[in-house]
């Protein structure tokens, strides 16, 4: 397995779903897919060079902060589904 989704994500208000992708990366797409051709929109990605730091609060807020210049972006995160993500991490 390449990647693992964590796929009960809201971030700005809206359902998501993050993917970490052990080669490209950290994706965060609209949940709800698109109904035109069934792809999700993007919404934002970065590459794991990006990240600078990260923090959860061992319940439900995971916080990535992102980049290398003074554009930095703080990204917060509220997921639901921990159980999940900590069996696929455990390789189950």
């Amino acid at each position: 397995m390449k990647f693992f989704s964590f796929t009960a994500v809201t971030w700005r208000d809206q359902d998501a779903r993050l993917t970490v992708h052990f080669e490209n990366g950290f994706t965060l797409t609209d949940a709800r897919g698109n109904e035109g051709n069934g792809r999700a929109q993007v919404l934002w990605y970065f590459p794991f060079e990006k990240l600078k730091r990260s923090a959860d609060d061992g319940q439900r807020r995971l916080w990535l902060e992102f980049g290398a210049d003074e554009s930095d972006q703080v990204i917060k995160l509220i997921y639901d589904d921990i159980a999940c993500r900590t069996g696929r991490l455990a390789g189950r």
